[in-house]
């Protein structure tokens, strides 16, 4: 009894406290609850600061937060009900007394609760990374493979090995993302090893992946033990792509996987040593493709082109060149994608002959190792210096083909071969080499560029940091006012310094070792003096496109120069003699306007072999015999230079000494290449030419009379109406009056022959070419007494290409029964030609036309209709059926491209501009680009129905 007496008397006091004390118990809650909210406050700012870092707060600290929220409010409740209470009402001040003890209570055990070591975590990461990649073609096989392999216990390692390139990374994240979708492993982590393996940067990459936070001052052991302590109770897939040796599990924090916790490691590596050394339960290796599967890989990347009927089996044959491998086969492909002439797959196809790619096995990792592995496989015909050479052009800037082929010969890396040109194809033949393994991008027929890493990787292996191997020093293209200090030039082979802005060079750099010389495009004008003493070894010298006005005598000490490059060097008035450079086999003084004598001993180079004194417009003349001795000559170009040659013809005149001639030219057994210009047709005899000089020639161009009636902004804006397609054997005539009896031989070889303004042509082919079967292409321009191209059907029969621009008595093409002549037109510009009127192809020459892919027409207002109407339908409906593009030009009297009904099938690109009277088009089902303006267009007459207007209204692009 005494006990329950003393409970009660102990509750009785805390209700008498709670009401007596009530004011005083109240300002303590308030008391306690502005500490708390002040911790809510931190807590608050904690939170958003951990959510600016991208961080996940945890749940408990959002659930006290909250709770703290809800006691902010009943305490505002309180202090509500407080404040409206009358003094004299004890009932409700007693509950009320009550109610704020027990609140004090919750406020305390809050703030106790609310101490937070941390207020986040790193979110968790998604269970599978999705990853970007390719199609594949061939590998289902092995993801079938590779995906029995993990979800079966047998293995728990399983390698995918094979040579670079083959789709290895490829197949690996399409089982990766194929992961994606199911629930078959907790976490899937993806780490691309590479180079050099480095364990930080490997547990980085899975801690990263794991949401593991690493301190910076953690080392290996520490961040192992939470990767491991992460892994050791999760279903796991690693997948280590581009494993180039061992990994130790245990030095990472990898738990082994076993057929009790069923995790799966999954590595690629082109070793099949690393393989071994990793125990691996399974592996597989991944071959080349099948013929189909490399055909359909082939497809996708160059297009329909592929299936064109003249192209479909050349295609086939590049790809089995490419062997099957799918990096060869994208990256040819790529490069003949839209390609449709047939011409470049052959070439394509007998490149790719000339440059299998071998295999290379297991090497020691190095920086760069990926890459320099493609290098390392660049061990014939001194493909690797060829390689390398690359770099000295600026970054990621392109890279002409024929000029780099040309310093490749001067630089003698084409070795083996006997004479310039076989030096040349050679090294095209690299060139193909070069880009079939990937170290070279195409950017068209006569262009390439390195790739920023491929180039990195060059500097890399010509840099001081390598113990052997060349030495170069490269600011190409950087935008240099000064060259570098003489300190810097020390031991090296290359220097490169092109297309900089360099004013100055150093007095005397120390190069005992120095090989090729670039300082082309800079802003060079004088030299010092001594600047060329300590270089002995100095064999190519560029110089071209500088304001050099002199060089100095040290020129001459370059006892082993091979190469002297002075191209486009304007303000250059004399060069130093040159006798002394016996081993010098290349000069090039083209555009050296300020030149007025050709430098002296340039007779005594008995080893030169490439000369070229083209555009020198002050050199009048050469001294007898100065050519001639020239004994080594295989290639001379002296085009535009107005040299005043001898009138005279045999050979008997050399030994006369009565002046420069052209029969000096004959005496030179070794040339090939010849580009000369002669003005005065008068000095030519009927002997001048020899068919034994001309059959040794495999490339030339003569040029014969003033070209100053064929100015040249006129050829420019004109250029594709009058440009003589690209022949490697060219005969042009320049406002001639006459054709001298000797250019009859030269006609016998030609395969291209431009005729410019000369009044003494009137009927085209027939005059000039005679009976010639090797004209391949012709241009005629601004030729008054021309009245047709052919009017005999005897001549002509091989021609290709035909640009006829401002022949304002031109009345027809063909003239009797020429129509066979035109039987291998591949592509007919015809502009300018005021007197062309009615119908451009009657229906007998259309017969004929069945090769012509390209028809342009411009400013020929007489033209009425290009295809006559006749009665063979048949014919008609199978015109012109090569035609691939179709261009229409100011035709201003045009009223129709055929008034029968006609189908081009073939047609796929049209562009027709200020034709206003042409109201009705062809039926064109292959069209893709219609260029036109859209009024016109709007106007137009579809008889043809619905499907015609479809299908020009879809490829319609407004001019």
């Amino acid at each position: 009894m005494e006990a329950v007496a003393q409970v009660a008397g102990e509750t009785i006091a805390q209700q008498v406290r709670s009401f007596r004390d009530l004011s005083a118990n109240v300002e303590n809650l308030k008391r306690e609850m502005k500490e708390l909210k002040s911790k809510w406050l931190d807590i608050k700012a904690r939170i958003r600061e951990a959510e600016r870092q991208v961080l996940r707060p945890k749940n408990q600290v959002l659930n006290w937060v909250t709770e703290v929220d809800n006691i902010e409010e009943d305490i505002n409740s309180i202090n509500s009900e407080f404040d409206q209470m009358s003094r004299f009402n004890l009932k409700s001040r007693y509950e009320l007394g009550k109610k704020v003890i027990r609140m004090t209570e919750i406020v305390v055990n809050f703030k106790g609760r609310g101490d937070f070591d941390e207020v986040a975590v790193c979110p968790s990461p998604p269970r599978v990374l999705e990853m970007p990649t390719t199609s594949t073609h061939g590998q289902e096989s092995y993801e079938e493979t590779l995906w029995r392999c993990l979800h079966d216990e047998k293995y728990s390692m399983v390698c995918v090995h094979g040579m670079g390139g083959v789709g290895k990374t490829t197949l690996m994240k399409t089982i990766n993302n194929k992961l994606v979708g199911t629930r078959d492993f907790d976490v899937v982590i993806w780490v691309t090893v590479s180079k050099d393996l480095n364990i930080e940067r490997t547990q980085l990459a899975i801690g990263s992946k794991l949401g593991l936070l690493f301190g910076g001052d953690e080392d290996q052991e520490s961040r192992g033990r939470k990767i491991f302590a992460r892994l050791k109770n999760s279903r796991y897939v690693l997948m280590l792509d581009d494993l180039w040796e061992e990994i130790i599990l245990d030095d990472v924090g990898i738990p082994k996987p076993n057929k009790v916790n069923k995790c799966k490691i999954v590595l690629s590596t082109r070793f099949l040593q690393v393989s071994n050394a990793m125990d691996v339960d399974m592996q597989f290796k991944v071959k080349i493709l099948g013929d189909e599967e490399a055909w359909n890989l082939f497809h996708e990347k160059t297009g329909e082109v592929v299936l064109l009927p003249d192209i479909q089996s050349l295609a086939v044959e590049v790809v089995k060149e490419c062997g099957g491998l799918p990096l060869a086969i994208i990256t040819v492909g790529r490069a003949m994608r839209g390609k449709e002439r047939k011409k470049v797959w052959l070439d394509a196809l007998r490149a790719l002959k000339e440059s299998a790619v071998p295999e290379i096995d297991g090497m020691e990792p190095k920086v760069f190792r990926s890459l320099e592995l493609s290098y390392d496989c660049l061990e014939e015909d001194n493909i690797k210096p060829c390689f390398l050479y690359c770099a000295l052009y600026p970054e990621d800037t392109e890279i002409c083909v024929p000029e780099l082929v040309k310093y490749w010969t001067m630089e003698g890396f084409a070795n083996n071969v006997d004479n310039l040109e076989d030096a040349s194809n050679k090294g095209h033949r690299i060139i193909e080499r070069l880009k079939d393994t990937c170290l070279l991008e195409v950017l068209g027929e006569n262009y390439v560029k390195m790739h920023d890493l491929i180039r990195d990787l060059a500097i890399w292996i010509t840099s001081s940091l390598m113990k052997e191997g060349p030495k170069f020093l490269v600011k190409a293209g950087m935008g240099l006012k000064e060259a570098p200090k003489e300190n810097m030039w020390e031991g090296v082979e290359r220097v490169s310094l092109m297309r900089n802005q360099i004013e100055r060079l150093p007095t005397r750099p120390n190069c005992p070792t120095l090989v090729s010389l670039f300082l082309q495009q800079n802003y060079v004008r004088t030299m010092p003096s001594s600047f060329f003493e300590l270089m002995p070894q100095l064999r190519v010298l560029d110089l071209s496109y500088t304001h050099i006005e002199s060089l100095p005598m040290s020129l001459s000490s370059l006892v082993n120069l091979r190469a002297l490059i002075l191209r486009n060097c304007h303000s250059l008035m004399k060069v130093p003699p040159l006798g002394h450079l016996k081993h010098l086999e290349f000069l090039n003084l083209k555009e050296c306007r300020g030149i007025g004598e050709l430098p002296q001993g340039i007779g005594e180079l008995v080893n030169l072999k490439s000369l070229n004194l083209s555009y020198l417009l002050r050199v009048t003349t050469i001294p007898c015999r100065t050519i001639c001795s020239l004994s080594s000559l295989e290639k001379l170009s002296m085009i535009g230079t107005p040299i005043k040659w001898a009138k005279e013809g045999g050979l008997e005149d050399v030994n006369e000494g009565t002046g420069y001639s052209l029969a000096e030219l004959a005496t030179l057994t070794h040339m090939y290449k010849l580009y000369i210009t002669i003005k005065d047709i008068d000095c030519l005899s009927q002997d001048s030419f020899h068919r034994r000089q001309l059959s040794s020639l495999r490339k030339f161009n003569f040029q014969f009379g003033k070209n100053n009636k064929f100015n040249f902004e006129f050829a420019k804006k004109n250029a594709p109406m009058i440009k003589l397609r690209s022949s490697d054997k060219k005969l042009c005539f320049y406002g001639c009056e006459y054709f001298p009896h000797c250019c009859k031989i030269i006609q016998e070889y030609a395969e291209g022959i431009g005729i410019y303004a000369c009044n003494g042509l009137k009927r085209g082919i027939s005059e000039i070419a005679g009976h010639s079967l090797t004209l391949r292409n012709l241009a005629i321009a601004n030729c008054p007494q021309v009245d047709c191209i052919i009017d005999n059907g005897d001549v002509g029969h091989n021609i290709e290409s035909m640009n006829l621009y401002g022949l304002s008595n031109l009345k027809k093409l063909i003239m009797g029964h020429g129509s066979l002549s035109l039987r291998q037109l591949k592509s007919l510009c015809i502009g300018s030609c005021e007197q062309l009127s009615g119908t451009l192809f009657s229906s007998n020459l259309v017969h004929h036309l069945d090769n012509l892919e390209y028809l342009f027409i411009r400013a020929c207002d007489k033209i009425e209709e290009i295809i006559e109407e006749g009665d063979n339908m048949l014919v008609l409906n199978n015109a012109l059926p090569s035609l691939r593009h179709l261009q229409l030009k100011r035709v201003k009297g045009l009223r129709s491209i055929c008034s029968t009904r006609v189908s081009f099938t073939s047609l796929e690109t049209m562009r027709i501009h200020r034709c206003t009277k042409l109201k009705k088009l062809p039926s064109c089902p292959s069209i893709q680009i219609f260029k036109a303006e859209r009024e016109w267009f709007e106007e137009l007459n579809w008889e043809d129905g619905e499907n015609t207007k479809s299908l020009f209204t879809n490829a319609f692009k407004e001019l």
